[in-house]
């Protein structure tokens, strides 16, 4: 089933190689999906 919203967000700060991706997925109106990843900047 596909999301009916997908928001995701990259986030990065100064002076830091890694950043971090904030993901949150709504299935059905009762299922929240979080999900946070760190992502190595190349």
């Amino acid at each position: 089933m596909a999301p009916l919203l997908c928001v995701r967000t990259l986030n990065h700060r100064p002076g830091e190689q890694n950043a971090t991706e904030y993901s949150v997925s709504l299935t059905r109106a009762d299922m929240i999906e979080f999900t946070m990843g760190a992502l190595n900047a190349l």
